[in-house]
């Protein structure tokens, strides 16, 4: 298992690493330099990977760290549509491979959840220099659970008592969904997407907190819209709305 090929539709260039510091660094590096749209990078280990404002991701061989280069010619207003398409390929690819009832749910906007604790993230990030490029990176928990985070987390391994799974034939599922997913987002729109999202979404009338640029927001979930922003109500019973596009992050990597 440990050597698994995965079998990828033809529009993806598969570039495999032994390890590397941080996948979404590597993306933008290879973007920067030139890379075709549909590079798909797959890191065996990732040392000092990151998430959303710079937050540590936890990472051990054995798990899936990659990525997707897209050289997008739709509207960058659209950017940020691309984190629930993504994530609702990373929470289908799972789910093939976890019991049928296990609790997978999707926690707005980029995190996919078993019984509330994270499994996988995805994150969005974008150069809009020319040539503009934008990258999709995942991180799954397969075989070890996270202990230094500052939430929840869980793994495949953990969820099932024991796996098969490897990160090779979860990144042949994930990519699969992903082509899948977002042809059918550019050919119907993002209500198509909105609707999946709901049928594993956080539950109306959940506390939810939200981290942002400027701070934490904490409520009840209300409801997500036609075009996946998410609405919570306060404590003081103000109505807040969230944006995608608050999500994604302009890549720092230099020209």
């Amino acid at each position: 298992m440990s050597n698994y090929k995965p079998e990828l539709p033809a529009a993806y260039q598969l570039i495999e690493f032994d390890s590397v510091n941080c996948i979404k660094s590597k993306a933008a590096e290879l973007a920067l330099g030139g890379a075709d749209e549909g590079t798909l990078l797959w890191a065996k280990n990732q040392h000092k990977g990151t998430g959303r404002l710079d937050s540590n991701w936890y990472s051990k061989p054995g798990d899936l760290h990659c990525a997707i280069i897209l050289r997008p010619d739709f509207p960058f207003e659209r950017y940020a549509e691309l984190l629930l398409v993504s994530s609702i390929s990373m929470g289908n690819a799972l789910a093939t491979h976890v019991s049928p009832m296990t609790a997978l749910e999707y926690a707005w906007p980029n995190k996919i959840t078993i019984a509330t604790h994270t499994i996988a993230n995805v994150w969005v990030e974008y150069d809009q220099r020319d040539p503009t490029w934008l990258s999709i990176s995942c991180s799954a928990n397969i075989l070890d659970t996270p202990e230094d985070l500052s939430i929840p987390a869980i793994s495949v391994l953990e969820v099932e008592g024991s796996t098969d799974l490897r990160s090779g034939i979860l990144l042949e599922s994930f990519a699969r969904q992903f082509i899948t997913l977002i042809n059918q987002w550019s050919d119907e729109g993002m209500s198509s997407i909105v609707d999946k999202w709901k049928l594993r979404a956080d539950p109306a009338g959940e506390i939810k907190t939200v981290y942002t640029n400027q701070g934490e927001y904490s409520g009840t979930t209300k409801a997500i819209t036609d075009q996946g922003a998410l609405e919570i109500v306060t404590e003081e019973n103000d109505s807040l709305i969230f944006q995608l596009s608050d999500f994604i992050e302009e890549s720092k990597i230099a020209q």
